[in-house]
């Protein structure tokens, strides 16, 4: 039972099939297109994963320095105290002794002869008139001298 087809309807289905037929291939150029693109990107993707890799090491050595630094603060936050407390004890030691310490007329270092006077008005001779002091001392080993209005050494 073969059907006799005409010759119209041999063109129409003959163009519907070269219709498809494009389509097919039409439909092959875009998968082989998107393929290709999925190649690149796999390898794109790779590289970024890579690269990512790499970034969370850094990353976690970041994280373990940052967290040995966050240790040392907290210590140093839980000592500071007893820090400053031993150098206030050490300061106010300091100035305990001083306290204590010899009066200043008993540091002074004494002239090898002691000033025994003062000028007063000398004459025109440039003698020398003494008020006894007794036994005067210096520091630092400097002489003042009121004549000629000069002190040193």
């Amino acid at each position: 039972m073969a059907t006799d087809v005409t010759r119209d309807e041999f063109d129409h289905l003959k163009a519907r099939v070269d219709t498809v037929e494009r389509e097919v291939e039409g439909e092959k150029m875009v998968t082989r297109h998107i393929l290709e693109q999925t190649r690149r990107n796999g390898d794109d993707l790779a590289a970024v994963k890579s690269r990512l890799d790499r970034h969370d090491q850094r990353f976690d050595g970041l994280e373990r320095r940052f967290d040995g630094l966050e240790r040392k603060v907290d210590n140093l936050t839980k000592s500071l105290p007893k820090i400053v407390g031993d150098v206030m004890r050490d300061v106010l030691q300091e100035r305990d002794k001083e306290r204590r310490a010899p009066p200043l007329s008993n540091r002074i270092e004494r002239l090898p002869r002691p000033v025994r006077g003062l000028e007063d008005d000398p004459p025109a001779h440039h003698r020398h008139q003494r008020l006894d002091l007794g036994d005067g001392a210096l520091l630092h080993r400097e002489r003042i001298s009121a004549q000629d209005r000069e002190i040193g050494e």
